[in-house]
């Protein structure tokens, strides 16, 4: 029991190492880190995180092996002394003439039948103490608080959407004294276009995980129809949103299931928003049409999507959930000027009567939206439309005129 307890525990200590050589078989596999392991000549240091990896693996197998031959060891000697006692007591007994040969024959029969099942009884109360070590670490994660994912109320979903509104909502990520997020206030209602802006580190992306419940506010609500969003049930309450992240993941499966991300999809439909978005005669390419397998991962006959191809795809699932409150995290970042053009006055048809949440960099595209959000160092530093804040001449006029002086012509200093 003792070995066993000790085997178990340097299992539990070789678990990281384990995800690390994981990680690294990964890295070597997956074809989207190949250019900057060839460019930057990587594959050097990578093989020496490699090869340190395993080298400590290594020891530790090598420690597991040594426990269990010790363990193994120890059982067989005590099988045999207790075979060896029981043996020499019988062959004693009927040298004695206390018991005859036959019975001698039993008697060997039933210690070596009681030996056995003893040995096997023994072994596996060893490894239900052994599995409980395992346990306790499963137990413990199974505990850890989820509460994000029940509704303290659990109320149903309203029927329509009509207003999402932040009231005083601060957030802190954990192990964090500095506030991510800081006295956001701000109503949107459905039809609203809104564009969300800001430097880098400015807290557009934490906006957009706490609409979506990746997080809870640290303080402050959400309100969703004027209730607050903690206490809708969680599952449906994502159902009511779409995005496309900014880093976006396309999966091993087929375009279709990729598009839907349900067993049923509606290929008719599919193929109608691939119309709208133009990637219709990129899919015709292939026989399986949308059957075809995204990735090579599974089928040597799969597809690896270029950047502007893998965006829309991405773009189409947000439009085939057909949800009222659409985000979008750069959708465009992938896309040409023309391809870009197009898919805002797609989005401007589809999210008609929807809320439209739209993260961007490039302030061009802020325009055709109904109001911008301007964040600066985790706080709403004003809000309006383009005209409203260009006549302001504060943070949004110094952002949006820091980008538009690369487009002036340097003779004529017109756009």
């Amino acid at each position: 029991m003792r070995f066993k307890k000790a085997y178990a525990k340097l299992e539990m200590e070789k678990n990281p190492k384990e995800r690390e050589l994981s990680y690294f078989m990964n890295v070597f596999s997956d074809v989207k880190y190949g250019k900057e392991i060839r460019m930057n000549q990587g594959q050097y240091v990578l093989m020496d995180f490699l090869k340190d990896c395993l080298h400590k693996l290594w020891k530790f197998y090598k420690n597991q092996m040594y426990i269990m031959d010790k363990s193994d060891f120890f059982m067989h000697l005590m099988d045999f002394i207790q075979r060896m006692v029981s043996y020499v007591y019988m062959v004693f007994m009927v040298s004695k003439g206390f018991i005859s040969i036959a019975n001698f024959t039993l008697y060997i029969n039933a210690i070596a039948t009681f030996t056995t099942s003893m040995d096997e009884v023994i072994d596996s109360v060893n490894d239900i103490n052994q599995y409980s070590y395992y346990f306790e670490a499963v137990e413990k994660f199974m505990n850890l608080p989820m509460d994000i994912y029940d509704g303290k109320v659990n109320r149903n979903m309203p029927s329509h959407f009509e207003s999402l509104e932040f009231r005083n909502v601060g957030f802190k990520y954990g192990g964090s004294d500095k506030w991510a997020l800081k006295d956001i206030n701000c109503f949107m209602k459905a039809g609203d276009k809104i564009a969300v802006v800001g430097e880098n580190g400015a807290g557009k992306t934490t906006f957009i995980k706490l609409i979506c419940r990746l997080y809870d506010p640290t303080e402050g609500m959400i309100l969703l129809n004027g209730v607050d969003i903690k206490k809708y049930d969680y599952v449906q309450y994502v159902k009511f949103i779409s995005t496309v992240f900014q880093d976006f993941q396309l999966f091993s499966m087929s375009l279709k299931e990729n598009v839907s991300l349900s067993r049923k999809s509606d290929e008719n439909r599919i193929q109608d928003i691939f119309d709208s978005l133009g990637i219709s005669a990129f899919v015709k390419k292939y026989k399986k049409g949308l059957n075809v397998r995204v990735h090579k991962d599974f089928d040597s006959d799969g597809f690896e999507p270029s950047g502007g191809v893998a965006q829309k795809i991405a773009i189409s699932r947000a439009i085939y959930k057909d949800t009222p409150i659409i985000i979008l995290d750069e959708p465009t970042a992938a896309l040409d000027p023309k391809s870009e053009s197009e898919i805002y006055e797609q989005f401007n048809e589809l999210s008609k009567n929807k809320l439209a949440i739209f993260i961007s960099h490039r302030m061009a595209s802020t325009r055709f939206c109904d109001n911008i959000i301007v964040f600066k160092n985790g706080s709403i530093e004003e809000m309006g439309s383009h005209y409203e804040l260009m006549k302001a001449h504060s943070v949004y006029w110094n952002l949006f005129n820091m980008q538009s002086k690369y487009y002036m012509n340097a003779e004529s200093g017109k756009l």
